[in-house]
């Protein structure tokens, strides 16, 4: 299935992004083929740029041991917008994605939702930078600013506007990594 995959890739990447109905049915055709990922792509698809939350949730639901597709569900459960949300399977996906596969969107979604009280999370600043700082391991450029925010206000560490700086640098360098 790699090489399957591989082809995939690479015929999405020839294809202009707006030529939606395109790539959605060269996905289809690959799912079809046994690609489990051309389920996530079609997600995707659907999510970002049909906006239609039920059918980007079936595809993400027909990934088989993908951590990026349990991440999606997670969001999809917790979007206002989607008519099924629920809180705590939103939850429960975004921990499974985190702590199961390590996505570092899910581990940085999960600080997120700390340090806002966002999704069914209580308020917890500490936390947040626990989470940031796991997603920072993984070298994820947003975690590094959101802790650059918490340690230049002082939000669940002690106010630190060297390390603010740090951190900072830091996720430019990352950003600019070629």
């Amino acid at each position: 299935m790699g090489k399957l995959l591989n082809e995939l890739d690479e015929l999405l990447a020839t294809i202009d992004d707006k030529a939606l109905d395109e790539k959605e049915a060269k996905c289809i055709e690959y799912a079809k083929k046994g690609v489990n990922e051309a389920y996530s792509y079609l997600g995707d698809i659907y999510y970002f740029d049909k906006e239609d939350y039920n059918k980007a949730m079936d595809n993400y639901k027909k990934c088989e041991n993908n951590g990026y597709a349990l991440y999606m569900q997670g969001v999809i459960y917790g979007n206002i917008f989607y008519e099924k949300q629920d809180l705590e399977l939103s939850k429960e996906l975004l921990f499974k994605a985190a702590n199961d596969y390590k996505i570092a969107d899910a581990i940085y979604e999960i600080g997120f939702d700390y340090l806002n009280g966002n999704n069914g999370f209580d308020k917890n600043a500490k936390k947040a930078v626990e989470y940031f700082n796991k997603a920072k391991e993984l070298k994820y450029s947003e975690a590094y600013f959101s802790l650059a925010n918490c340690y230049k206000t002082g939000l669940g560490v002690e106010k630190d506007l060297n390390k603010a700086f740090d951190l900072m640098k830091e996720a430019y360098l990352i950003l600019n990594e070629e």
